[in-house]
């Protein structure tokens, strides 16, 4: 089996083509959850099983392009796909820090500020916090407020202190349990 894929994959380099036929792919409807009216459209989701030798090609040209690309430096900074450790939130958050420190070398409040001046200094004497801790806060601001207040009450029912089986040194800390998350 692996002679003829092997061929199939040096005759797709040399040409630079990918077969066309391997880029069609089967789609499937699969239900989102049991139980749900089958009727409705909304509650499925399209599931495309593409032929096995268009996988494995298109992971032999990964494997072979990646450590090109990486070495010559030709990487964006915003290619988020095909990087390990590196997911488009992940991109999308670098974007967002990178538009907080130019806003903070723009505002006319900071005295004596300098366009060479850090933006991490900037930030600091504007008291911003870079992206990711304030995301941080303010996730903690909400479920503090939530759990003080009980509003909103979409996620009062969210947040549960966190009860140990057994006793624990940290069985009097402020501990919230973490419920299981599906998307």
């Amino acid at each position: 089996m692996a002679p003829p894929l092997a061929q199939l994959t040096n005759l797709s380099f040399a040409a630079g083509v990918f077969p066309s036929r391997y880029k069609l792919g089967h789609v499937i409807p699969l239900l989102k959850k049991p139980g749900m009216p089958k009727k409705d459209p909304s509650i499925y989701r399209p599931i495309t099983n593409l032929c096995t030798f268009a996988k494995i090609l298109e992971i032999i040209v990964l494997v072979r392009l990646r450590p090109h690309v990486q070495a010559t430096g030709n990487v964006s900074l915003f290619q988020s796909a095909y990087r390990p450790g590196y997911s488009t939130a992940e991109g999308n958050l670098d974007r967002l820090q990178r538009v907080q420190n130019q806003l903070a070398r723009v505002v006319p409040t900071v005295p004596h500020a300098q366009w060479t001046d850090s933006a991490t200094d900037m930030r600091r004497q504007l008291h911003w916090l870079p992206v990711r801790q304030r995301i941080v806060f303010k996730l903690a601001a909400v479920t503090y407020k939530a759990q003080q207040s009980g509003l909103p009450a979409y996620l009062q029912c969210e947040i549960q202190d966190y009860h140990p089986s057994r006793t624990l040194r940290s069985t009097s800390a402020f501990v919230l349990e973490q419920q299981p998350t599906t998307i």
